[in-house]
């Protein structure tokens, strides 16, 4: 599940988003899915930043998309720092890391996507 941070708001929203996810992870907020989260990764570029949340199994549809309600629950909470301008996100995604890794243009396909307005 990966979210991308725009860079105009890049310095509002990273750390906020960052510590939110890795406060959800280690504290086990994903439930019985927890265990199929594998990793978490923050890319931080010029042309904008993406956090990322990687799952042992890309085909577990079921794990992958209540991963990221839960984690779109988590990020439209009002009671996240009320300075920040809403919506926190436009959309996540879901991306097969091997697909990300063989693309051959700027964009893969996503397998889920979840939008802040749903």
């Amino acid at each position: 599940m990966c979210l991308q941070i725009d860079k105009s708001r890049h310095h509002d929203l990273l750390d906020v988003i960052w510590l939110e996810v890795l406060l959800a992870v280690i504290g086990q907020q994903f439930g019985k899915y927890t265990a199929d989260i594998c990793g978490v990764v923050v890319n931080i570029r010029n042309k904008g930043s993406k956090i990322s949340i990687w799952t042992t199994d890309c085909n577990n549809d079921e794990s992958n998309c209540k991963i990221g309600e839960i984690l779109k629950q988590k990020l439209t909470n009002p009671d996240i720092d009320s300075k920040i301008q809403r919506p926190i996100f436009d959309v996540l995604r879901y991306e097969d890391h091997q697909e990300v890794q063989n693309k051959s243009s700027s964009s893969v396909k996503a397998k889920h996507i979840i939008t802040a307005s749903d």
